[in-house]
């Protein structure tokens, strides 16, 4: 799988942006406080809105045009609690009524946030390998 490109913020921040190779590409202005949540966010992710966009701004790339995936971010992230919560109340495995053993569901909805996540974080620069 290539490497994701830089985004134009961060050649500029890291001192590698070349006007002839990004020069011609239209470079969205950049937050330069942590916003607020949008309505459409529930509640009980605001905390991860708040903490993933001060880990965009501490590396100088948040935009406004980011804002729909940090929203999609935050409430992944929360998802994936809600998820992790199930689990630990009701175990990885549990008896139904009628005696029978099955998977817990949110162990399938955590595995599908976790990928999710990494893939935006990714998108963010927020994960170690992406960062370099």
């Amino acid at each position: 799988m290539p490497k994701p490109r830089k985004a134009i913020a961060q050649h500029k921040a890291d001192g590698t942006f070349r006007k002839d190779r990004h020069g011609g590409k239209a470079t969205p202005t950049l937050t330069d406080s942590v916003p607020n949540p949008p309505g459409t966010l529930i509640p009980a992710a605001h905390k991860y809105w708040y903490s993933e966009a001060k880990a965009a701004l501490s590396i100088r790339l948040l935009s406004e045009k980011d804002y729909a995936a940090l929203e999609m971010l935050a409430y992944l992230m929360w998802l994936k609690q809600e998820a992790a919560d199930a689990i630990e109340k009701r175990g990885i495995d549990y008896q139904t009524d009628k005696g029978i053993w099955q998977r817990n569901p949110s162990l399938t909805t955590l595995e599908k946030a976790n990928s999710q996540i990494l893939q935006l974080q990714k998108e963010f620069g927020l994960t170690p390998l992406a960062a370099q």
